[in-house]
């Protein structure tokens, strides 16, 4: 296992020793792009009760977000609310909703399942969004140095390095300072080199 992914089980066991401690119903694990929220996603799936909801799947179409500025979100919070959140929340077993493929541009229908005993997370930025608050009752935000962050952008995302470098980091940094996601999350993971 190298470091990253070392680093990553870690702070999993730790957010699983707090979800036994203060028994929320829907998290949100927040934070910038490339900090590992999804990795950190992924060794929490296989908690028992645990649904995992990607806040990737609520992209809007590159044709709605054309005229978006920095400041207004690219994310269809409207549909995760009625069509997860509101039905999780009401004690509802089961959630359909359309899942969005940014890369492919369309919408698949996906379907969840709940059980009495679920716990919710979301993940992915923007899941701590005021908009979202009111239904979330633990955050979690995991942050990353710049350059490390920068670091695995050459390494994962080269295609859409300037993309993500005079786009989607503004837009995240920009969202993170002007409603404090860090300062009012629950709890807060940092990864180091």
């Amino acid at each position: 296992m190298n470091k990253t992914y070392l680093q990553s089980f870690i702070i999993a066991q730790r957010i699983m020793l707090s979800l036994e401690l203060i028994k929320p119903k829907v998290i949100a694990i927040d934070g910038p792009c490339l900090s590992g929220k999804t990795t950190i996603s992924n060794y929490l799936k296989d908690c028992s009760h645990l649904k995992i909801v990607h806040m990737d799947d609520f992209f809007l179409p590159k044709d709605l977000q054309k005229d978006l500025t920095i400041k207004d979100f690219h994310i269809d919070f409207t549909s995760i609310i009625l069509q997860v959140l509101i039905p999780f929340r009401q004690g509802m077993n089961h959630a359909s909703y359309f899942k969005f493929n940014c890369q492919k541009q369309v919408y698949t229908l996906a379907e969840i399942d709940f059980d009495k005993d679920d716990i919710l997370l979301l993940e992915g930025s923007y899941s701590s969004s005021p908009i979202m608050r009111e239904y979330i009752d633990y955050h979690i935000f995991i942050d990353i140095d710049s350059s490390i962050q920068i670091s695995r952008l050459k390494q994962r995302e080269d295609s859409k390095y300037d993309d993500y470098i005079n786009k989607w980091i503004p837009k995240e940094n920009y969202y993170f300072k002007e409603y404090q996601i860090k300062e009012k999350a629950d709890i807060t993971f940092s990864v180091k080199e």
